[in-house]
């Protein structure tokens, strides 16, 4: 089953994960696969796109991963130690914002040849981070299964405000 999906290439196409482990490249009209691109050992929890030509995307198995959709083929990867749960980039797409079971923020530079996060964020989630975004100028907002909600100033790399969501 496709776990996440995004527009991709100037909205005429879908790209989506899968608990199958592979990313697959739809038409946006047709919803026939164009190309899969397997990689991932576990489950895809969720997939972006960074360019017309390349799609990050995180997965149960802890790795970050950028894919050459022309190829076919992932160019770039990190590990972690834990399952990534969720991912965000801003205006610059070189920049990638990672987490997961564990609730800390990672910051990735892949311009960098070293595999390390370029920051860790520590948050005050006392659970998993299920999702973040960002805006254009680095502002981080993370929602963790602790049911709160935090922001973060990404140039400062300080919590800013924390609010307790209500169950429904």
């Amino acid at each position: 089953p496709i776990t996440t999906l995004e527009l991709f290439d100037e909205e005429t196409k879908i790209i989506t994960g899968s608990s199958d482990t592979t990313l697959s490249i739809l038409d946006f009209e047709t919803g026939m696969k164009l190309k899969s691109l397997p990689g991932h050992s576990s489950i895809i929890n969720q997939v972006k796109p960074l360019s017309n030509t390349t799609i990050a995307s995180v997965g149960d198995d802890g790795m970050l991963k950028v894919w050459d959709v022309r190829t076919r083929k992932a160019v770039w990867s990190a590990t972690t130690e834990f399952p990534l749960f969720t991912l965000a980039t801003t205006g610059e797409k070189h920049m990638v914002y990672t987490s997961g079971l564990e609730p800390v923020i990672r910051i990735w530079d892949l311009r960098s040849s070293q595999k390390d996060d370029t920051l860790s964020i520590e948050t005050p989630h006392t659970d998993s981070i299920l999702s973040l975004d960002l805006t254009n100028r680095s502002k981080i907002c993370s929602l963790g299964f602790d049911n709160t909600l935090h922001f973060y100033d990404g140039n400062i790399h300080s919590v800013k405000d924390s609010r307790v969501m209500s169950r429904s």
